[in-house]
């Protein structure tokens, strides 16, 4: 059975492309815009696609890696590697969908995208170790 840590870090790293899925159709929907964004980094639409691909790109790297780290090694030095990943995720994702700007890179997207890529690059080779 996976860790208490590993289920909820599956679920922080899900939810967002379901949640972002359905807010881009609704505003799809409200903007009669079934297809297609705008070339504009400032439309609500574009950033929310963006957020979205970000999120499901990550996700389905992160989710199948964080099992197979569950399952071949525990401890709290694990949970707090995987807690590192799904927080940087989540870091990125909320300011790709809530900058003024695509354009802007944020101390949240820096930390975020930069640590995803530490804790993600030590979850990759972690089932190695062991």
């Amino acid at each position: 059975m996976p860790s208490i840590t590993t289920l909820y870090s599956l679920t922080a790293l899900s939810a967002p492309v379901f949640a972002l899925g359905a807010g881009i159709s609704l505003l799809r929907n409200q903007q009669k815009r079934p297809f297609g964004t705008k070339d504009d980094p400032t439309d609500p639409l574009t950033k929310l696609v963006v957020a979205h691909r970000n999120a499901a790109e990550y996700a389905g790297v992160l989710v199948p890696l964080i099992l197979i780290v569950d399952a071949r090694c525990r401890g709290r030095a694990v949970d707090g590697i995987v807690i590192g990943a799904v927080v940087c995720r989540s870091l990125v994702i909320a300011s790709l969908a809530t900058c003024r700007s695509l354009t802007e890179v944020g101390i949240g997207r820096l930390v975020g995208a930069w640590g995803t890529y530490v804790f993600g690059g030590i979850l990759a080779f972690l089932p190695l170790c062991f």
